[in-house]
């Protein structure tokens, strides 16, 4: 059984009231102290669009430091409430912007990584002090990176109160409890870290460990082993490897010995950037890596950041590395130093050549991962943080850095939908202030439409550890059939702002792709259908769905062995998904 609720899409032509989507921008503001300006209006903003300036038709400010009303979501479809959603709530009155810290660890000892272990003992500590400098009250999110995907250790709408009681237990690898919650001592810290703040299972805790040592990824390898709350995310492996989303992220040996940069992969903070599209303005991603180069060529660089520009999320990249120098590190062998005819053959020249040669290399790799870490945050509106030993500072840094925001809202004007890259520039009228944006945004559109392309989509959404947002879901099931032969009816409703509308013959017209996974929490599927959907609404019945959804239903029988329905709605046209993961349970017969 299927019913699509349409009502009234195929009337007589209305008079069309077409726009293209609203960009919103934010934007901050700050003088020569770099304290934040407070009190501009609309009118001090200049916006360019391609060089073309732009009318500000939509002016908001966020100023978290002090008392501001509620403010309405500028876009965004406002589905009828159901108990499920794939939209995590936000607290408009919270004390900072919504901020997520990554803790990318990846492979931190395999063979190209053995030189970064240290370094992220180090960010450990550096994110321990920091957490003593929080309130209570303030909301802040933790992810940790493994190969292949990420675990959610806390969402960014909690707020601190919990890890502040914890840290007052906190003892390192001496913390009361880890040895037993583990089965022995952790061997590694960010094991330590996410046993005693998180309170990870044992199962997850050892997940997280080989995520960090297995070059490859033993993330959520070992069947069974990811938990309902902190799954593994399956689809990092089946990236196309030749996209500039999947270049290898990390470094490789040189013939001097250096890991040296390959690549620059993000992937994974795509997945990231998707997670957190479902908040509306600013979103904060503060990233401590010490793996991430950008392509070399500037095309392929903004297209790598595609998921991150449209999701409005802002990077603060961070080196954990502190201040750095190119002496060699206790692995140095000058054994591993190729040196050529003419190089003299006592030890003393021999020993002067490779550490020459070394510090060369080593200043060249740390120079371009520097460069990429500057870069990322200038494209994206936030701020690096590099040669710093005050590793907690920057962190509080860059958590305090959005208190203030202000966000500018315009009309592009006719636009092709061919996913094409639009340059943007924001200047303010007033003297002596320094303001940072996003550096562009793209069309929606330009989606690769092959077989492949829309595999790889689906397989992604369907094995992503959390659930996509840039399609607004709400949904319950309900139980049906005879109980020797039980089935469940999905209601649906789906945000149509998600999906590009495009005007047809007098009608606003979408397409999209529903899929119903059924599955289990061990990474199994038992059961996946799926339909293409094509939809006429007139304008006014468009606006009508704005507020409430568009209604979708569907009855399927229930396989025993499921726990959950995953249901995906992919737009063709621009590739955008909305995940939203029900759980049987609660009708469990």
């Amino acid at each position: 059984m299927l019913l699509l609720a349409l009502p009234g899409c195929l009337a007589q032509t209305p008079t069309m009231s077409v726009s293209t989507r609203l960009v919103q921008v934010e934007v901050i503001v700050q003088d020569s102290h770099g304290d934040a300006r407070r009190g501009l209006t609309k009118d001090d903003f200049i916006l360019f669009d391609r060089g073309k300036r732009q009318k500000i038709r939509v002016f908001e400010v966020a100023d978290h430091d002090q008392a501001v009303p509620d403010r309405e979501a500028i876009a965004g479809a406002k589905p009828a409430d159901l108990p499920f959603s794939n939209r995590v709530a936000t607290d408009r009155d919270a004390p900072n912007t919504p901020t997520v810290i990554v803790i990318d660890a990846r492979d931190s000892w395999s063979g190209s990584g053995a030189w970064i272990f240290a370094d992220l003992w180090q960010a450990r500590e550096a994110l321990v002090k920091f957490l003593g400098q929080v309130r209570p009250q303030d909301r802040l999110g933790i992810y940790f990176l493994g190969p292949n995907g990420f675990w959610i250790f806390r969402e960014y709408n909690q707020d601190c109160t919990e890890l502040i009681e914890r840290l007052a237990t906190w003892k390192g690898s001496a913390s009361p409890g880890l040895k037993e919650a583990y089965g022995s001592r952790p061997t590694d810290g960010w094991t330590e870290f996410a046993l005693h703040f998180i309170h990870v299972d044992r199962d997850t805790a050892k997940a997280i460990h080989r995520a960090q040592f297995w070059e490859g990824g033993g993330f959520g390898s070992t069947p069974g082993a990811s938990q309902p709350n902190f799954p593994a995310l399956r689809g990092g492996a089946s990236r196309d490897p030749n996209s500039p989303v999947s270049a290898g992220m990390g470094f490789a040996p040189n013939a001097q010995g250096v890991f040296m940069p390959t690549g620059g992969g993000f992937g994974l903070m795509s997945d990231v950037a998707n997670h957190l599209a479902a908040i509306p303005g600013r979103k904060n991603v503060i990233w401590l890596s010490t793996r991430v180069v950008v392509p070399a060529e500037n095309e392929k660089r903004l297209d790598a950041l595609r998921g991150v520009f449209r999701t409005g999320v802002s990077l603060y990249p961070i080196d954990p590395q502190g201040l750095m120098t190119f002496m060699p590190s206790g692995s140095f062998r000058a054994s591993t130093v190729n040196y050529g005819p003419s190089t003299p053959h006592s030890a003393t020249a021999i020993m002067e050549e490779a550490l020459s040669s070394y510090g060369q290399a080593k200043k060249a790799s740390v120079n371009a991962f520097h460069m990429s870490l500057r870069w990322l945050a200038e494209e994206t509106g936030g701020k690096a943080s590099v040669d710093t030993n005050d590793i907690a500072g920057a962190i509080r840094s860059a958590f305090e850095d959005t208190r203030l925001v202000y966000m500018l809202g315009f009309y592009p004007g006719e636009q092709k939908a061919d996913g094409s890259y639009h340059p943007l520039k924001v200047t303010v009228s007033q003297p002596g202030l320094s303001v940072r944006a996003r550096s562009g945004y793209f069309e929606s559109g330009g989606v690769s439409r092959t077989p492949e392309s829309r595999a790889n989509d689906l397989y992604q959404a369907t094995w992503s550890p959390v659930d996509a947002g840039l399609v607004e879901l709400r949904g319950e099931i309900v139980p049906a059939g005879p109980p020797l032969e039980p089935a469940f009816i999905l209601n649906l409703k789906i945000g149509v702002a998600g999906l590009l509308m495009q005007p047809t013959d007098g009608l606003l017209s979408t397409q999209f792709e529903a899929v119903l996974v059924q599955r289990d929490n061990a990474g199994n599927e038992y059961g996946r259908w799926s339909q293409t959907i094509a939809v006429k609404l007139k304008q006014s019945k468009y606006d009508q769905l704005l507020e409430r959804g568009l209604a979708y239903t569907r009855s399927l029988p229930r396989n025993p062995k499921a726990t959950s329905v995953r249901a995906i709605v992919r737009d063709s046209a621009t590739g955008n998904i909305g995940t939203l993961t029900i759980p049987f349970e609660p009708f469990a017969r």
